[in-house]
């Protein structure tokens, strides 16, 4: 089976050059570019990879039509994340005359701000919820039509089954998926609605491990708007969505509403968001068991996560993770200029499920009480906080660049306990509370040259917070309730040949070693040309998590390795 799937793609990719190399016999208007992208390494604790990526781009066009084409080819084993793969890995053709597009092959769109489609392949989280299909596009100055159809197929990582592995992939689900979505643009904004059927194969598992195949159907109708008056604009966004499970009348129904407002206030911006995701109510057990929970979002739904989206390494670390199941919240975000040459920003977040939860005298998880439409500061709704404030901007007529901040962020991770007893009431949650500095200043010693120094501090306390009546007691993997986390590293670079840098993170108390630890590396990128670029690492990196758009995985450390990347493009 898997060899005639191989033969199907090699006559697929036959046919496509033949589609793109016939043509150039008779006209100059064909254009290709491409890239090869290939990663190697290897670590003392076995964490080492071998992987290729080449992708190649193809377009025919001539006055009133062209032709578009986009192959990748992948050769990896092991990859850093994901299976081992050695085949075309992606294929698409694009058709586009006057008003009319079509696609065939690997599709990936985006509806609105996400919340009924977001589409993305982002290797660095080991995450594809591209549609294998067709689209069917028309358009013009006022409207715009895409139908699509098509199969998504997403793999995942959890511990709850068996095969789980920190690197691999262990569940698979995917959906057979039909999509509209229509959009009218007007002088003041556009208004767009949206209808996707999706027939969803899942695999459940019981508590013994045997697994039946469920055939889940999800119906999901939305609308969107964005409205602009002068600097000023509001965007809003609603998602109904219906899910019913045939063999167990299983079914469910939630809503969806993400909005923006932004307004000019002098020279500064003012951003005010909010979310109210309320499509699935789980309970604290169940609330990362994308398992058996057949109402769990779609992969391919993936709005705002409404909160600030950390770049620096520590707070990455710490990042939240949406939950788009059952979260409510907002961000108010305050940017602007101070004098000519600097710039501020302050965001305050905040977040939280739409009940708390309580538990019976069988230990069996409740909604102790409803949250409507504010997110609430109770332990057991799992609250989330954060203030941040930024400052960034240039000194000495721009010879000197830097950018510092401070965030607090109060997050209540998971909730263990929370019960009424004869003898008072027993809670267990598990808490994280942040401070953290980041810093980064760059120094332009010349045209050629310049220095980068980057700093990061943090205080982090995390752990179990038991409340037994009205004693308090604080639970930790490690011996002290705060550690103390340093980032440093130091650059060098000769625009735009070269680049090196030193990189030395560390931390008070490790939770595997329970002592200090530090880890150290040293990278060197050199640009060959305008199309070669190759860059060496050496040394260790600490594991944590990397987020992107509120979804997060978690990367094993890297420990005593070499890293080699080559990157050609034509």
């Amino acid at each position: 089976m898997i060899k005639k799937m191989q033969l199907v793609k090699v006559k697929y990719l036959i046919n496509l050059f033949l589609l793109f190399l016939l043509p150039s016999f008779v006209s100059a208007q064909l254009s290709y570019s491409g890239s090869l992208n290939s990663r190697y390494a290897d670590s003392k604790n076995n964490l080492g990879f071998n992987e290729h990526l080449f992708d190649l781009n193809f377009d025919y066009s001539n006055s009133d039509q062209s032709f578009q084409g986009w192959t990748q080819f992948e050769f990896s084993d092991p990859p850093e994340l994901g299976r081992s793969i050695q085949e075309l890995r992606k294929l698409r053709v694009d058709y586009l005359s006057n008003n009319i597009t079509v696609k065939i092959g690997d599709i990936y769109e985006f509806w609105g701000m996400g919340m009924a489609l977001n589409q993305t392949d982002d290797q660095a989280i080991d995450i594809d919820t591209g549609l294998r299909g067709i689209l069917l596009g028309y358009e013009n100055d006022f409207l715009k039509w895409t139908i699509l159809k098509g199969k998504t197929h997403t793999s995942k990582i959890t511990n709850l089954i068996d095969d789980y592995d920190e690197r691999v992939p262990n569940f698979d689900t995917s959906h057979d998926l039909l999509g509209s979505n229509l959009e009218y643009n007007y002088e003041y904004g556009t208004f767009g609605i949206n209808l996707i059927q999706s027939n969803e194969q899942h695999d459940s598992f019981d508590q013994f491990g045997s697994i039946s195949e469920k055939k889940i159907n999800h119906t999901m109708a939305g609308a969107y708007t964005s409205f602009y008056f002068g600097d000023a604009s509001l965007f809003l966004e609603l998602l109904k969505k219906a899910t019913k499970e045939s063999t167990t009348d299983y079914e469910n129904k939630g809503t969806g509403l993400y909005s923006n407002l932004m307004l000019p206030i002098s020279d500064w911006s003012l951003l005010i968001e909010y979310k109210n995701y309320n499509f699935l109510k789980l309970s604290p057990i169940d609330k990362d068991n994308f398992v058996n929970q057949f109402a769990y979002h779609a992969d391919f739904i993936n709005p705002p996560p409404g909160y600030y989206e950390h770049t620096t390494i520590l707070n990455g670390r710490i990042a939240k993770q949406s939950n788009i199941n059952d979260e409510i919240g907002y961000q108010i975000k305050l940017s602007g200029p101070i004098g000519l040459n600097h710039t501020a920003s302050i965001s305050l977040a905040k977040s939280s499920q739409h009940q708390s939860w309580i538990q019976n005298d069988e230990y069996q998880w409740m909604i102790d009480d409803k949250i409507n439409w504010m997110p609430s500061s109770k332990t057991f709704a799992s609250p989330y906080n954060e203030f941040f404030i930024n400052f960034d901007g240039n000194f000495f007529n721009h010879k000197l660049f830097y950018d510092i901040g401070w965030s607090s962020i109060k997050d209540v991770q998971y909730l263990f306990a929370n019960q009424n007893r004869s003898n008072g009431q027993f809670q267990v949650h598990e808490l994280l509370n942040s401070q953290s500095i980041p810093l980064s200043l760059t120094y332009a010693i010349n045209s050629k040259y310049s220095f980068e120094l980057k700093f990061e501090y943090q205080e982090l306390e995390q752990g179990s917070l038991r409340k037994m009546n009205n004693e308090t007691s604080f639970l930790s993997v490690v011996p002290k309730p705060f550690r103390y986390n340093n980032v440093i590293s130091i650059g060098l670079a000769s625009s735009p040949k070269w680049s090196i840098t030193y990189l030395q993170d560390q931390t008070s108390i490790d939770e595997k070693s329970l002592e200090k630890k530090q880890w150290t590396y040293w990278e060197f990128l050199y640009r060959f040309n305008q199309n070669i670029l190759i860059t060496y690492f050496n040394g260790s990196l600490k594991g944590g998590l990397v987020c992107s758009n509120g979804v997060c995985r978690y990367k094993q450390p890297f420990e005593e390795g070499q890293k080699i990347t080559l990157v050609y493009t034509f």
